[in-house]
């Protein structure tokens, strides 16, 4: 921005909605996730666009010589619609997320939405009021605009070529997208919960564990039980898909092998196990057994330590147990687990991405033709998100970051968030037209007018949520690389393609 205040009033709108949204959050009575804590980061980082407009357009002004009063006048004229039309945009991008019918993304769209919001009514009103006092905000800086040039030079057959090289790039990575979630890949290495995670790998061989719960027709302890499930334990582990089993059977084979001093394991009989019972468990002492069974109830479980936590695995357990069930008689067998649970949300998201990303693009583009009124600019203004969705899929499977949870919402943001560039552009442009310059001087003087601020807010964008680099969750860090990419590709097409194709 070229000046300290104006940066600082370019920003100060979106940090009040942080701190507002912060607010309404604690007013709720919900608790702070590891997802909705990025509401408030979100907000300051994508309320902040229309910000860094109005005072980079209110800078252009003042640098031709008019009076303040007339300069924001003049720069509410030609961006104040825009302002309007990028929060909307910005909001939907968000909303979009609410088709995905999970709490914590539900909660994650409605408090970033109402930031953003409250970001617009604070930038449209605020902003403008504050800075009609006594306030200097020129634009201090006399080098050449570095990134704005090379960026123009770019303009026609090499941005093209360069477009088609990302996305043949892309199309190569899209093949090898992964859609894993799992707890060990949330937390970073240097975390106390992902030391435990490797603890817990170290001592059994396997993952963090998955659990069969088995209800029994009669007590579970009865022989007939116990060498059916000793032997599902066994193929799991033979057929490698558990590094480890464990059940209330191998505690009481190991304790009446040590009696009889045999190292063979044998499971004994209902009578020594009630001998088994009585001497090695005190009475109103701790049971290990108790972890495992519920004889009342005639119910059991069996921890299994998978040999890793991947979807293909999870799914081989899952149905190796689904065969088992008509194997054995008598016997009600179910699989479950954070794990699983982890697994089902995040592929009943992934099922509704695909209508999120539609639903997003649908709404976006009926706004572009609200705000533009002509399909082929608001045609043209959409492609570059287009492109920078497919190169963000493209990044995933080459950089091995998985789609999950978290990282999907990325892209709704994308289409909310970057549509922002194309609107002011074009309607800057628009404007230009208007005043009657033809079109090769009205897409120089938007691309001078508009490069400043959309770079600043890229780039300001992509810094902002760097500070998630600082998270102990890994999935953060994912989230800050996405929005690198995603901000870098659309700071590089938009203004690219629109003055090549306007």
């Amino acid at each position: 921005m070229g000046n300290l205040k104006a940066t600082f009033f370019s920003i100060l709108p979106a940090g009040n909605a942080a701190l507002w949204t912060l607010g309404i959050v604690g007013w709720s009575g919900l608790e702070v996730s590891i997802i909705t804590v990025l509401a408030p980061i979100f907000t300051i980082v994508i309320g902040s666009a229309d910000g860094l407009h109005f005072v980079s357009h209110l800078q252009e002004s003042l640098k031709e010589g008019k009076d303040k009063i007339t300069s924001i006048i003049k720069t509410l004229k030609m961006v104040g619609i825009p302002m309007i039309i990028t929060t909307v945009t910005s909001m939907v991008g968000f909303l979009s997320l609410l088709v995905m019918n999970t709490q914590a993304i539900y909660d994650l769209a409605l408090f970033a939405s109402l930031g953003i919001f409250l970001a617009g009514i604070a930038t449209w009103f605020v902003l403008p009021l504050i800075l009609s006092g006594n306030i200097d905000v020129p634009y201090k800086i006399k080098s050449k605009k570095l990134f704005t040039s090379i960026i123009k030079r770019l303009w026609g057959k090499a941005s093209i070529a360069i477009l088609i090289l990302l996305l043949l790039i892309a199309a190569f990575g899209i093949q090898h997208i992964k859609t894993e979630f799992n707890m060990p890949m949330i937390y970073r290495d240097f975390t106390s919960v992902h030391k435990s995670f490797e603890k817990i790998k170290e001592i059994t061989g396997g993952s963090l564990p998955l659990y069969l719960l088995i209800n029994t027709e009669e007590n579970p302890l009865e022989e007939k039980y116990a060498q059916s499930i000793l032997k599902i334990q066994k193929d799991l582990e033979n057929e490698n898909l558990a590094a480890k089993t464990m059940s209330v059977y191998d505690i009481y084979s190991l304790i009446y092998s040590n009696f009889i001093n045999t190292e063979k394991r044998e499971y004994p009989n209902m009578t020594r196990i009630k001998m088994i019972n009585r001497m090695a468990f005190s009475e109103g002492g701790y049971n290990p057994t108790q972890q495992f069974i519920k004889q009342a109830e005639n119910y059991t479980r069996v921890f299994i330590f998978p040999k890793n936590l991947q979807n293909k695995t999870l799914e081989d357990i899952s149905n190796f147990i689904g065969n088992k069930k008509e194997e054995f008689e008598g016997m009600n067998m179910s699989l479950t687990g954070v794990q699983y649970l982890m697994h089902d949300l995040n592929q009943n998201m992934l099922n509704n991405q695909k209508n999120t990303l539609i639903l997003a693009f649908i709404l976006v583009f009926f706004l572009l033709l609200i705000s533009l009124r002509k399909i082929i600019p608001s045609i043209i203004s959409i492609l570059p998100i287009g492109f920078t969705v497919i190169i963000l899929f493209g990044f995933l499977g080459i950089s091995n970051i998985s789609l999950n949870l978290f990282t999907a919402t990325i892209f709704s943001i994308t289409i909310g968030v970057g549509i922002d560039y194309a609107v002011h552009f074009t309607s800057v442009w628009m404007s230009f037209k208007k005043k009657g310059y033809n079109t090769q001087e009205a897409v120089d003087k938007a691309y001078d007018y508009t490069s400043r601020p959309i770079m600043a807010n890229a780039f300001g964008l992509s810094l902002g949520l760097s500070a998630l680099l600082l998270s102990p969750l890994r999935i953060h860090l994912y989230v800050s690389f996405l929005m690198w990419v995603s901000m870098i590709s659309g700071v590089f097409f938009k203004p690219v393609l629109l003055a090549h194709y306007s």
